[in-house]
């Protein structure tokens, strides 16, 4: 028969070794935490050639890290997010359930709290029944 510990023991304090997490691994996290935020349209893509054929009707191919920035300092770690959101959505109440999933998500998969999570909004999309349009 096995015993149960009452508190659950820190792997960290005991195991020798180092766990290292690349701001590539949290961005992939935070990236599918943020398109499950209702009211989250899209992330828009921070580098030129994503942003130029975007405009041109060119989305570029879906990647973990479009419209996600992780800035990691040690164990500082800041994420910003670029993101569109859905017109008629109370915009500061989007960005505070984002804020919050992408917290709870890093921690969760990293046991590892970010410092910041900063939300920029980069336009609103209306919802058409013909189509959709962004500004």
């Amino acid at each position: 028969m096995t015993t149960v510990p009452a508190e659950p023991t820190d792997v960290r304090a005991t195991a020798p070794g180092k766990v290292v997490v690349s701001a590539r691994a949290i961005g992939s996290v935070a990236y599918q935490a943020t398109l499950g935020c209702y009211g989250i349209v899209e992330l828009v893509p921070q580098n030129l050639r994503s942003r130029v054929g975007r405009r041109f009707g060119h989305p570029p191919p879906p990647d973990a890290r479009d419209g996600i920035a992780v800035q990691m300092d040690g164990d500082r770690v800041r994420v910003t997010l670029h993101v569109v959101v859905e017109y008629g959505l109370p915009i500061a109440a989007v960005a505070h359930n984002a804020i919050q999933t992408v917290y709870f998500a890093v921690e969760r998969a990293f046991a590892l709290r970010p410092d910041a999570v900063n939300v920029h909004v980069h336009g609103l999309r209306f919802s058409e029944h013909e189509g959709e349009r962004a500004i």
